[in-house]
C-alpha cells in the first residue's frame, strides 16, 4: 500500500466547526470523516454533491495544496 498523500484546505471557522461536529457525531476522527466525504463526492454520490451551488461556493472558498 502506498503512503497516504496530504491535502490541505482552508475553510472558514464556521465550516471547520461544522465538520468537526459532524465527525464527532459519527464517532470518527476529522481526517477519516473528511476522507469519506471526499471519496463519496468523487464517486458522484448524490447525497454529498447534490447541490451544485454549494459545491461552487466551497470551490471558491477552498484552496487545495
Amino acid at each position: 500500500m502506498s503512503r497516504p498523500k496530504c491535502l490541505q484546505v482552508y475553510v472558514s471557522d464556521e465550516l471547520a466547526a461544522r465538520a468537526r461536529a459532524a465527525a464527532s457525531a459519527s464517532g470518527l476522527a476529522i481526517s477519516e470523516w473528511l476522507r469519506s466525504v471526499v471519496v463519496r463526492a468523487c464517486d458522484n454520490d448524490l447525497s454529498v454533491a447534490s447541490d451544485h451551488s454549494v459545491l461552487v461556493k466551497l470551490y471558491r472558498q477552498s484552496l487545495f495544496a
